[in-house]
């Protein structure tokens, strides 16, 4: 019985560890993401934005929600100077803005 209790134990711990690890690395990515001087954009398959970060937000001219759900393809910088290669490759996932 002690034996299984020990085990118990040992494997809660573990757990507890693993836990605070990714809540820490995810701290750590979270902060660098929203930190980060350049525009980040993470995008699914279908090229619709999952996330952004501010300087995405600034880039675009928009405000995070709206930048949530778009077609990446369809963005146009703030300023205006867009051209049809950076966003193909926007949308082609090859780009890091």
């Amino acid at each position: 019985m002690g034996q299984h209790v020990d085990r118990e134990r040992s494997l809660s711990h573990k757990i507890e560890a693993a836990d605070s690890a990714l809540r820490s690395s995810e701290a750590k990515y979270r902060k660098l993401f929203n930190s980060s001087p350049i525009a980040i954009l993470l995008l699914d398959q279908n090229h619709a934005i999952l996330d952004a970060n501010p300087a995405a937000g600034a880039l675009f001219g928009k405000p995070l929600a709206e930048l949530k759900g778009m077609d990446a393809s369809l963005l146009e910088m703030k300023n205006g100077a867009n051209s049809p290669a950076p966003l193909q490759a926007i949308a082609g996932g090859r780009l890091i803005l």
